[in-house]
């Protein structure tokens, strides 16, 4: 199995959370490759110096990562990766992760890192996501009514 984790690369709790999780799915025997949402937009928003993007992506240990600049950048550079899910980890990234999914039909798993109104704010998203992962109680109540079978709450 081979997991794609889509995020964003920020000094965050979502960054230390994905680089967490993909060495330890590393650990577990499955494949990871982080891709990474970075463009001007988001460049302009995050505003890491070049020493803070080397210090990040240091910090990942060998896990696979690329940066992508859009939705269709992202697909065509993991065209030929044969990826069995994709992870998304921020609003910045779910239009990339379900035309992934959708590409090459795939299940997309989303985790919600936020108390959001996930339901009013991203209903397509929790509608196509076969799995909503909570990091917490809140955030799982905060998403709204929409679609809560399928939440689970699993701690960051």
């Amino acid at each position: 199995m081979k997991v794609l984790l889509l995020s964003i690369i920020a000094k965050c709790g979502v960054f230390t959370h994905v680089r967490e999780l993909s060495l330890y799915l590393q650990k577990l025997g499955t494949k990871v490759v982080i891709g990474f949402i970075h463009n001007e937009k988001t460049m302009e928003k995050f505003k890491l110096s070049d020493a803070d993007l080397d210090a990040m992506t240091k910090s990942l240990k060998g896990v696979d990562y690329f940066f992508y600049e859009s939705d269709d950048d992202l697909l065509n550079k993991i065209n030929d990766m044969k990826i069995s899910l994709v992870h998304a980890h921020s609003p910045l990234v779910l239009s990339a992760a379900i035309k992934a999914s959708d590409k090459l039909d795939i299940p997309f798993v989303l985790t919600l890192h936020s108390t959001l109104n996930w339901c009013k704010l991203h209903p397509i998203s929790m509608e196509k996501a076969d799995c909503i992962i909570a990091i917490g109680p809140e955030v799982a109540k905060s998403a709204g009514d929409c679609h809560q079978e399928k939440i689970h709450v699993i701690f960051n």
